[in-house]
């Protein structure tokens, strides 16, 4: 399935991939480049104040909402993970007991391997 030409930068990507990369990259620069004043941030209760570019304040908490929330979602998606390994545990089991009964098995049907050609179910003629 093919989602559209391919870039000539990275050819993983498709142009439009490329292209939303680049408007985001874009519009980042531009806020940068508008919020660059300085403000004073205070961590309470510490009595501490950093002055920093308002881009970088707002980049930085846009940055730390996004890491607490896939971590969060890492979290809550231990169930599954957990769940899958259980699984998957239980699959290959399942295999090995598999294989060791078709082991087993094997030896038995070539015993009991009938003497005659199976039959076709076709009858034969009766000579005239």
């Amino acid at each position: 399935m093919d989602s559209g030409p391919r870039s000539a930068v990275d050819p993983g990507m498709t142009t439009a991939e490329c292209h939303c990369g680049r408007s985001k990259a874009i519009s980042l620069a531009l806020f940068a480049i508008s919020n660059g004043e300085t403000v004073a941030l205070g961590f309470w209760p510490a009595p501490y104040l950093v002055e920093a570019p308002l881009y970088a304040a707002v980049l930085v908490a846009l940055l730390l909402g996004f890491l607490l929330g896939e971590f969060a979602a890492w979290l809550a998606a231990g169930r599954w993970r957990r769940e899958a390994r259980r699984r998957a545990r239980r699959i290959a089991s399942l295999e090995a007991e598999l294989l060791a009964t078709q082991a087993q098995l094997a030896p038995a049907a070539q015993l009991a391997l009938p003497t005659t050609p199976p039959s076709t179910g076709i009858a034969a003629r009766p000579a005239s």
